[in-house]
């Protein structure tokens, strides 16, 4: 992943140079590689800068439409930018970016993220000046910005699990959010979104034939994985055997890459899928690494999110990192591929909510009943209830999507920003599917997990089934098209029956790490009691400490949902020990912002 430090807002000289004498200081391989009067950047990747239009520029990976890769603007893209500024930008180029557009008559200067939020940005401001850096902890580490914990962020982390605002839970850090653009000077407006899933998500933007969706989905699956093939000589896959795996797969197979492929085995066989794995390394030609979990591999105490500032890493993942990175070591990998993100972008959902979208834009037809066969297929219940629960839900006056809250484990009168904490693609327009809202705050959910954690940071991690192509292309296909013919994520499955086994193509059953995570709940048990009765979650007032007790102390909690709340609470704090006990620069220098 490229790193960067940007001081935007004409940055005095004495700033610059505190920075840059503190870069050297930390043993960094930062580059100063733009400076103007306006914007300093320092990078680790000067390779990485394109230049555009009026000083400004584009850091990262990125791809024109058709995936070729782009080390510089066409003159007519030039033009394009110079117009309608970072605005157009998601039209023209697709990848993993952060974008500069600086106004020639001394205006305004846009920061914008890309669209996928797969290159990180965090951002600090004083009066005159704003630092956007991919590390929260680099803002830290240069004095930047502090360490301090903002409590209420951490109420809104455990209340609404998964939402992504713009606060973060360190109180002098924001995040850009994906598809955000930051304007700082005469105008100095709030961050607003330059793309929106919303106008794919449309129903003007719909496809109207199934084959069409296949077509179309399968080709952009595949563009999308082979341009990032082309950013790697050697991988890592890890592979579950399940459809997405498969098809990034099956995808990197037709690629000039050499692709190892793991798969993780627990002792839960639940957990172990090296025959559906193996199916799939077969049919490619790729040999099968089994990495089995070790609870010896993980340590409650440490958080992976160390160096974010949300503890978004989760204890189990700790083994699989780990036993990944080794093999990547061992295999002289420079990349990681993930199949991640599939069930989020192909509309793996467990409700009725198809079924209520077809009858908004079909009314009673003869498609509304196949669908609520399909869905019924898929959930395992009766047509009659599928269409009780479809009524039910079409009778509520909500269109939009409303991020699930819990109080678990909680105090009573502790909450904060967790009853307010957004995010702006939840601002669904009138006429909104129900479906399709949800299938864009699924596809939000799962940018919590594209950062690196732990050893995954020490090489690059490509998700292409989370490529602004590909999140596009899903966004336009119905949500019912997807449960075609009784089959959850079936437009995925139909466009890649040509290069998939069929084993894979109607595969029902889902593995899961689920078992391993509570072999770690049940053996650490006593661990898990002292963190959390000694922890600065119960300091700060912010558990229910009874209920806690009473549920460690019920025998057969690992069986039940109910231990994952308690280890995403362990997940917290191990994350606060980790920040409050970091040493900190000396906050001078956040006097020149």
């Amino acid at each position: 992943m490229v790193r960067y430090l940007l001081l935007a807002g004409a940055p005095p000289s004495s700033l610059v140079d505190a920075v840059t004498k503190r870069l050297a200081k930390l043993g960094d391989e930062f580059v100063a590689v733009a400076s103007s009067s306006r914007i300093a950047l320092f990078t680790d990747t000067p390779s990485a800068v394109v230049e555009i239009a009026s000083g400004g520029f584009l850091l990262g990976t990125m791809f024109a439409p058709d995936g070729a890769r782009i080390t510089r603007l066409s003159e007519a893209q030039q033009a394009c930018v110079g117009i309608g500024g970072a605005a157009v930008l998601p039209e023209l180029v697709w990848g993993s970016y952060l974008a500069v557009c600086v106004d020639v008559t001394g205006g305004d200067i846009d920061v914008m993220r890309d669209p996928s939020g797969a290159l990180p940005c965090y951002f600090t401001s004083g009066p005159k000046i704003t630092a956007f850096s991919s590390d929260a902890d680099l803002l830290v580490q240069l004095g930047l910005a502090s360490a301090a914990i903002d409590w209420t962020g951490i109420d809104a982390h455990l209340r609404r699990v998964g939402l992504r605002a713009a606060q973060t839970c360190l109180a002098d850090v924001k995040e850009l959010l994906a598809s955000q653009v930051f304007r700082l000077g005469r105008s100095n407006e709030k961050p607003a979104c330059v793309w929106s899933p919303w106008s794919f998500a449309g129903r003007e933007r719909q496809f109207t034939r199934y084959e069409d969706a296949v077509v179309a989905v399968g080709q952009t699956v595949r563009s999308a994985v082979r341009a990032l093939a082309r950013e790697t000589r050697r991988s890592v896959l890890g592979v579950s055997g399940g459809l997405d795996s498969s098809i990034v797969a099956a995808c990197l197979s037709e690629c000039e890459v050499d692709v190892t492929l793991a798969t993780m085995v627990t002792q839960d066989p639940r957990g172990d899928e090296r025959a559906y794995a193996s199916v799939i390394a077969t049919a490619i030609g790729r040999d099968l690494h089994a990495c089995f979990e070790s609870l010896d591999l993980v340590d409650l105490t440490i958080s992976k999110a160390a160096h974010l500032p949300r503890p978004t890493a989760r204890a189990f993942a700790q083994s699989t990192n780990a036993l990944f990175q080794e093999l990547a070591d061992a295999r002289h990998a420079d990349a990681f591929f993930s199949g991640g993100g599939g069930d989020n972008v192909f509309c793996l959902m467990h409700n009725v909510l198809p079924v209520v979208d077809r009858y908004r834009v079909e009314g009673l037809s003869r498609g509304l009943a196949k669908t609520a066969i399909d869905v019924s297929m898929v959930a395992g219940v009766s047509v009659w209830e599928v269409f009780r629960r479809s009524l039910r839900r079409q009778m509520s006056s909500r269109h939009g999507y409303v991020w699930p809250e819990t109080s678990s484990y909680l105090a009573p009168g502790a909450a904060g920003l967790g009853a307010v904490a957004h995010h702006p693609w939840l601002d669904a327009p009138p006429g909104t599917l129900p479906g399709k809202a949800a299938h864009i705050a699924w596809v939000m959910h799962v940018q919590n997990h594209i950062e690196g954690h732990g050893e995954a940071r020490t090489l690059p991690t490509l998700w292409p089934l989370l490529s602004q192509p590909v999140i596009e292309t899903c966004l336009r296909v119905p949500t019912w098209m997807w449960f075609q013919g009784g089959r959850n994520r079936s437009v995925a499955r139909a466009a890649f029956t040509d290069i998939l086994p069929q084993q894979i193509v109607t595969r029902r059953s889902k593995g899961t790490p689920d078992g391993f995570a509570a072999k770690i709940f049940e053996t650490r048990r006593a661990q898990i009691r002292d963190m959390l009765s000694e922890g600065m979650l119960a300091t700060h007032g912010m558990l229910d400490m009874n209920s806690i007790h009473v549920a460690l102390g019920h025998e057969r909690l690992h069986d039940t949902p109910e231990f994952n709340r308690i280890m995403t609470i362990v997940d917290v704090e191990a994350w606060l020990r980790a920040w409050s006990g970091r040493s900190q620069a000396s906050a001078d220098i956040k006097s020149l912002l």
